[in-house]
Parts: C-alpha cells; sequence; structure tokens
C-alpha cells in the first residue's frame, strides 16, 4: 500500500478515509508516512474496531518512544453508511474499500454516498465498483447525477512487491476512481 499512496502524490490538504477499515493498518499507516492532512477508519465490526483501539495506544505510545510523529488520524466503531458519516464522505480527498467481501446492499448505499463526492475525488478499491464491461462516459451517453457509474473514470493499480497487503500473499489489483462530472 505504501507504493500506492506513493503513486497518488497524497498532500498536506489531502483526507484519507478508509470506508470498513478493519483494524485499522491502512488509516495508521497513512497517518505516518504521508503528509496528509488527517485519516479517518469507519469499521462496524466489534472484534476488528476494538482491536483498532488497542493498536491505536500502542502505535502512539511506540512512536513517541521512538521519537517519530504521524498525522492526526482517528478510528470509529459504527457503520460506515450512516448519514452521519456523509459528511466524512464528502470531505475526504482519498477513500479506500477493500470491498472484497462486502455484500451487494452494502455496496449499494455505499455507492448512493459516494454522488456526493466532489470532482477529482478519488476511490480506491479491491473489487470493481461497477461490472467489467461496462461502457462509461462514452461521447453522447447523458451523465446521471444520481448514478455515481456514470462520473467516474476508473484505472487499474497495482502494488510493488511481495505480500503489498497484510491480508493475502496474492497480488491484488486496485481500482483506482476519479470523480469527472463534465
Amino acid at each position: 500500500m505504501a507504493s500506492i499512496f506513493k503513486e497518488l502524490e497524497l498532500g498536506p490538504k489531502d483526507v484519507f478515509l478508509d470506508m470498513g477499515s478493519g483494524i485499522g493498518n491502512l488509516v495508521m499507516l497513512a497517518s505516518l508516512i504521508t503528509p496528509i492532512k488527517r485519516s479517518v477508519g469507519i469499521e462496524i465490526l466489534d472484534t476488528p474496531a476494538k482491536l483498532a483501539e488497542e493498536q491505536k495506544l500502542w502505535f502512539s505510545r511506540i512512536l513517541s518512544h521512538i521519537g517519530k510523529k504521524h498525522r492526526p488520524f482517528e478510528l470509529i466503531h459504527d457503520d460506515c453508511t450512516k448519514t452521519k458519516y456523509l459528511k466524512e464522505v464528502r470531505q475526504a480527498t482519498i477513500i479506500f474499500m477493500n470491498n472484497f467481501s462486502f455484500p451487494p446492499e452494502l455496496m449499494t448505499k455505499i455507492k448512493k454516498m459516494l454522488v456526493f463526492c466532489e470532482n477529482g475525488r478519488r476511490i480506491i478499491t479491491t473489487e470493481r465498483l461497477f461490472p467489467a464491461d461496462r461502457t462509461g462516459n462514452t461521447v453522447g451517453v447523458v451523465q446521471d447525477l444520481n448514478d455515481v457509474e456514470t462520473f467516474m473514470d476508473e484505472r487499474v493499480m497495482h502494488c510493488i512487491g511481495e505480500n503489498c497487503v497484510s491480508w493475502t500473499h496474492k497480488p491484488i489489483p486496485f481500482y483506482l476512481y476519479t470523480i469527472n462530472r463534465k
């Protein structure tokens, strides 16, 4: 993921949001190795959220002990599709989802939230948001402001190096979507 962060060229105005942040690894990594404004993770499941809170304490203690600093980050134990998190979605310049195992109902709710993202916002997923054979924004297609698929550009990204993610040893393609209302 470090190579993905590097490729994204994150800066001090960027806000990173991990929807389904698990134990918080990516949220903390972003806060440590990038100059972002802040990093936020939202996890609904009890066990990963509890482990994330424990990891947060150790992360801060260890970095303090060795004299390293990190950017502000927050780990939230809740359902990321609640209306109150629409603010986080709107503020985020980079949204990440390891949506490999997200059920279709959850993805439908998330896509409805992504409609509120501004132009230029980037969304990274581990599974495509839309079928691979979609036509996208071809000439003559009218953009439907309620259908996020009609105003997103897609590009495949790849991690560099072995074991680039913690949850599998297999190579993982990442899909980068950019909001592009023409």
